[in-house]
């Protein structure tokens, strides 16, 4: 249906799958640039350094925790309304943890393109988490 009103309007379920995509694509060229970065290489060799080891059990979780963004490329595109703006919501929060941890928490200095990249990722969950309470709200009663 396309009107005035909804005319080169895009579809929230839409852009939100939009921007999980290119915070995904930001996560990975963030990683990829790291392991260019010989200091860093160098640590991540070594199996890690200070109060971070890179184990398996390490790699599983770190896994588990960067599939929450690749899924919710399908997830926000399918859920249905409410539990898609709360799924939004929670999972940008707590990916934006998850970045200052490893900003500030880890014991590492940041690298100036991690401390960019960084900043766009957060920026980029902020920005889910407003545009999905905004625009993710469940249809109000006819009776109302």
């Amino acid at each position: 249906m396309n009107n005035e009103k909804t005319k080169g309007k895009i579809e929230p379920r839409m852009l939100l799958s939009v921007l999980w995509t290119f915070l995904v694509a930001n996560y990975i060229y963030c990683d990829v640039f790291t392991h260019t970065n010989p200091e860093d290489l160098k640590v991540i060799l070594n199996g890690g350094s200070g109060d971070i080891k890179i184990t398996p059990i390490f790699l599983l979780y770190f896994s588990i925790v960067m599939e929450l963004p690749i899924l919710m490329i399908i997830l926000s595109r399918i859920l249905p309304v409410i539990i898609n703006r709360w799924a939004n919501i929670v999972i940008a929060f707590l990916m934006i943890l998850v970045q200052l941890w490893s900003l500030f928490g880890t014991g590492s200095s940041a690298t100036p393109h991690y401390i960019f990249f960084s900043i766009i990722e957060i920026s980029c969950n902020l920005a889910i988490m407003v545009y999905a309470w905004i625009n993710l709200k469940p249809a109000k009663n006819i009776l109302n």
